[in-house]
């Protein structure tokens, strides 16, 4: 049997010649763009070296956008060979305010442009603002942001505490002036039944050129059992009205305190008190109950109340 052969042999070979001329001319447009020169922006950070016992009051710029200009092949060797610069650092020699002009920037990025036969024509920003300060530490309290709440049957048996209860921030000097104190980061703990210490976080600094130490400290709460505990109490009578007499009723009231375990055996009834001011009264009333209220009570006692909430009273008038 013969060989089938292509009815449109011109036709292939047409097609193979069409694809070769085209893959020239993409090599020879290819040859000519890369020859000619291109601008070409990349960005790099900045790093900054200070004089001893100096900081930044204002930060300045952390990158910097390069304009960086010369063929396209020198750009595509540059970028291979990975030279290009992620970071560049500036020693900062003066220990006032003071602008850094381009020229010494330029001077830097140059030299790792020199082999490729590229150039830096311009940056932004053009210049950079340098504003100094003395370095300085200051030692601050610390203070609980949040809520701390124990169940219904625990009591706090003294307050949070912090530990250390301070933190050092450093920074300018004129950073450091209007803080008094630093808070800590928002907790929130209720139905608290045991005693615990927990890690906290401190309130990250929101001016970034402020350092803190330490960034975690330890909160200790201390809780115990809540205990009941009654008494009757003499009313008190103050301001006592002019009259012959004057009877009230009840001459006691009773009064019942939720207290912490570690106070439960020293608190008597004399710890309160409990008054009828009858400066309440106008002279010539015919008012015949006055409402109780608090004289004194111990500031460690959780809660306390007393029953009843009024006396009735009788007032004797002097004779003419």
């Amino acid at each position: 049997m013969s060989e089938k052969t292509s009815p449109y042999p011109a036709l292939r070979s047409d097609r193979w010649l069409l694809a070769i001329c085209m893959g020239l001319s993409l090599v020879l447009w290819l040859i000519t763009k890369m020859g000619q020169n291109y601008d070409y922006a990349y960005t790099i950070e900045l790093e900054y070296y200070l004089p001893e016992g100096f900081a930044f009051r204002q930060m300045p710029p952390r990158q910097l956008t390069l304009s960086v200009s010369g063929s396209g092949w020198n750009m595509l060797k540059y970028n291979i060979a990975g030279k290009k610069k992620k970071k560049l650092n500036l020693e900062i020699t003066q220990t006032t305010d003071h602008t850094l002009f381009p020229s010494r920037i330029k001077t830097q990025i140059n030299k790792s442009l020199r082999n490729f036969n590229l150039y830096m024509t311009s940056s932004s920003p053009e210049v950079l603002e340098i504003y100094l300060d003395t370095l300085a530490r200051k030692k601050v309290p610390l203070i609980l942001q949040g809520k701390i709440e124990t169940s219904p049957i625990r009591h706090l048996l003294r307050p949070p505490v912090l530990k250390p209860d301070s933190i050092q921030i450093s920074g300018a000097k004129s950073l450091l002036e209007g803080i008094s104190q630093w808070p800590t980061a928002k907790i929130e703990k209720t139905d608290i039944d045991e005693s615990m210490e927990i890690p906290i976080k401190v309130a990250p600094p929101e001016n970034e050129l402020l350092k803190i130490s330490p960034q975690e400290v330890k909160l200790l709460i201390e809780v115990e059992e809540l205990l009941q505990k009654e008494f009757f109490v003499p009313v008190k009578i103050v301001n006592p009205p002019q009259s012959d007499s004057l009877a009230i009723f009840p001459a006691q009231v009773q009064v019942k305190t939720s207290v912490g375990r570690s106070y439960y055996d020293s608190l008597q009834p004399t710890d309160f008190e409990v008054i009828a001011d009858f400066s309440q009264v106008k002279p010539g009333s015919d008012q015949t109950t006055l409402a109780l209220q608090w004289g004194k009570k111990p500031a460690y006692v959780e809660s306390a109340n007393f029953s009843p909430q009024a006396i009735e009273l009788r007032l004797f008038k002097k004779e003419e």
